[in-house]
């Protein structure tokens, strides 16, 4: 992997205004989405355990979907306006380039993990304090769901990556990716688990402990997203081999 390519990814990645935009939205509907769920919460069972574990999650949510957009965004936006073919003038093996770009993107996706956390750490404390009621921050029942969020992010920028890789028209990738994620997920989940368990974002549910009894455990979540991950880099390579830049 050249070191010049990887500096001119990470240079890409922190440059764009679509990025930027990205990241604090995401931020944003973190804390958005813990404070709505608390809000339906009565007083008395603020300090449940079930309680924490489930707002948690919430916020973990939109972060994965915006993880999910930045991957596909950050590829399709390559062909949109030529980089892809100067970043194979510079580096023929288009694997290579590939690499480079998974590596920057699961780098992002850790960006978007760690922000989203931080955000929800903050406003879980202000809202306990406000409410006078005891938080530990630094349980197994906060940190776990974020741990999760934040590997959970870096492989949905990489399959992102794959995905608009592959398809490489940016409405069509993002089309599919969400319509996967947000269409045809749930009804899965609800009238045929067995099979909607094993899309990619009920992998990312699993891994961010959403309280749901069809999924599979964290672990095992996280072992199908990283085969989800890996297998939309290895189709998106074969696309970039075949057709060229």
């Amino acid at each position: 992997m050249s070191t010049h390519l990887l500096r001119s990814e990470l240079l890409n990645l922190g440059a764009t205004a679509t990025a930027k935009v990205l990241l604090a939205a995401s931020m944003l509907m973190a804390a958005i989405s813990l404070l709505a769920n608390l809000a339906t919460v009565d007083s008395a069972e603020l300090g449940s355990t079930a309680t924490i574990e489930r707002v948690m999650h919430a916020s973990t949510v939109a972060t994965l979907t915006f993880a999910l957009i930045a991957g596909i965004v950050s590829s399709t936006t390559d062909y949109r306006f030529g980089r892809m073919d100067q970043l194979l003038l510079s580096e023929p093996r288009s694997s290579r380039v590939l690499a480079t770009k998974t590596v920057t993107g699961f780098m992002l996706g850790v960006v978007y993990g760690l922000a989203g956390g931080a955000v929800a750490l903050a406003v879980l404390a202000a809202y306990y304090r406000f409410s006078d009621v005891a938080v530990d921050l630094t349980s197994s029942v906060v940190l776990r769901p974020l741990a999760g969020s934040l590997l959970a992010c870096g492989l949905f920028v990489v399959f992102g990556i794959g995905l608009g890789t592959a398809v490489r028209n940016q409405p069509a990738a993002l089309g599919i990716g969400l319509a996967v994620l947000l269409v045809l997920q749930p009804p899965l989940l609800i009238g045929l688990p067995e099979l909607g368990r094993l899309l990619p974002g009920a992998a990312g549910l699993s891994m961010t402990l959403a309280p749901d009894e069809a999924l599979f455990g964290q672990l095992a979540g996280t072992v199908l997203l990283v085969g989800w991950a890996f297998a939309l880099i290895v189709i998106g390579d074969r696309r970039l081999r075949a057709l060229g830049a």
